[in-house]
C-alpha cells in the first residue's frame, strides 16, 4: 500500500490533468455563448464621450406647494389653557376660586433624569436652589424635595 504522500500527489495530478484535458477540448471546439440580436447590437457598444448640452435654468410657473401651510393666524391651537379644559377630580361644578386653590397646592410632579432635577411645586417649576414662599429647594429625589426655611428642613412628597 502506497503512503498518503503518494495518494495526495496522484489525486493531484488527476485534477491538474482533468482541468487541462477539458480547458483543451472546450479552446479546440471554440464554444462561444450564443447571443440574441439585441445583445449583439448592446455588444458592439462605443466608449467614446458623448457631449451633453449645457442647459439654463428653466421657469415653470403654475405649480402650487403640495403641502399646505397656515397662517399663523389661522392656528388651530384653543384659545384657552389646556388645564382649563381638562376634567377634574370636581367635575364642572368647580368655580375658578377652587381651581386656582388645586393649582397651587403642594408638590404635584419630580422628574429626575441623568443630571436635570426639576419639580412642580405650588404650580411653579422649581430646580435646586432656587427660593419659593416655602423656602429653599436644597434637594431634588425621586421620593420627594426637600426644603429649608426658617423651621428648618422639611421633606415634601407628591400629595
Amino acid at each position: 500500500m502506497k503512503t498518503y504522500k503518494d495518494i495526495i500527489v496522484l489525486i493531484a495530478i488527476t485534477v491538474l490533468l482533468v482541468i487541462g484535458v477539458v480547458f483543451g477540448l472546450s479552446h479546440f471546439m471554440n464554444i462561444k455563448p450564443v447571443l440574441s440580436a439585441q445583445e449583439q447590437a448592446y455588444s458592439h457598444f462605443s466608449y467614446r464621450k458623448a457631449e451633453v448640452p449645457d442647459r439654463g435654468p428653466s421657469v415653470v410657473s403654475g405649480l402650487n406647494s403640495p403641502i399646505r401651510i397656515q397662517p399663523s393666524s389661522e392656528k388651530s391651537f384653543p384659545p384657552e389653557p389646556l388645564a382649563e379644559v381638562a376634567p377634574r377630580e370636581g367635575g364642572p361644578k368647580d368655580d375658578a376660586k377652587e381651581r386656582d386653590k388645586k393649582k397651587e397646592s403642594g408638590l404635584t410632579l419630580i422628574m429626575v433624569k441623568d443630571q436635570e432635577k426639576l419639580a412642580i411645586l405650588d404650580g411653579d417649576i422649581v430646580r435646586i436652589g432656587d427660593r419659593t414662599k416655602r423656602g429653599r429647594i436644597k434637594m431634588i429625589k425621586r421620593e420627594g424635595i426637600l426644603v429649608n426655611d426658617n423651621e428648618g428642613d422639611k421633606w415634601l412628597k407628591i400629595d
